[in-house]
């Protein structure tokens, strides 16, 4: 008599070969989108950093203004992402003195961000560092000695070598509230985090004197990095 259908032995061997399937597919799947989201954050970066040096261009060499003092004084980017009414609303990009030369909301957030925050990125506080509008030294006012150096003008960059002087990083969402990264390097700990998406890493974008220069992966808690161009 012919069979019209399948035997319970047979059924529980073709679901256990399509386990066996999805286990070795699924992981190589999760590293290809993982991969996808580093690529597109590289990009992201790329473009804020071509901002800022265009934007440092058209304005007889000052840098672009990092502010944290909020929407009424003009800054690299606006909107708090600790304020929920403000970490959802991305008109407020639209007010950053960048966004003319990045006139894309999405190129201020990671894919890999799983946050609601229209923003993923923060800038070095050592760069165009102001506060309600005039400039600031943050490390200064907190009485750090043999602190690192700011910069607000281009003639500055040229004594700094790029591994001191990085513009922008991924910042993480428990951290992330302007646009303005805390960078306190004495002691052993963090005022503002880096992000750790990207296999436990995130993205920088240096500056190079007058030039792009290229990324770097954060790895650990203790700031250890590895170049990627």
């Amino acid at each position: 008599m012919r069979r019209l259908g399948f035997t319970l032995i047979e059924l529980l061997v073709v679901i256990a070969v399509i386990a066996i399937l999805a286990g070795l597919l699924l992981p190589a799947l999760s590293r290809a989108k993982e991969r996808a989201h580093l690529i597109r954050c590289i990009a992201n970066h790329k473009q804020l950093a071509a901002a800022w040096c265009m934007y440092r261009e058209d304005n007889q060499g000052h840098l672009v203004i990092d502010d944290p003092g909020g929407t009424n004084f003009p800054s690299w980017v606006q909107g708090n992402m600790s304020v929920p009414s403000e970490a959802t609303n991305g008109d407020l990009i639209k007010l950053g003195l960048m966004y003319p030369y990045t006139p894309n909301p999405d190129v201020y957030r990671c894919s890999a961000d799983r946050s609601m925050d229209v923003r993923s990125y923060s800038m070095n506080c050592q760069m165009g560092s102001f506060l309600y509008g005039s400039p600031r030294d943050p490390q200064a006012s907190m009485g750090i000695q043999n602190r690192l150096p700011m910069y607000w003008e281009k003639q500055m960059l040229h004594a700094a070598p790029p591994a001191t002087t990085f513009i922008f990083l991924d910042e993480s969402p428990p951290s992330i509230n302007d646009g303005f990264f805390v960078t306190l390097l004495t002691g052993n700990t963090w005022s503002d985090f880096p992000a750790v998406w990207h296999s436990k890493g995130c993205v920088f974008s240096y500056g190079d004197r007058s030039r792009y220069a290229g990324q770097s992966i954060f790895a650990g808690r203790r700031g250890r990095c590895r170049s990627r161009t």
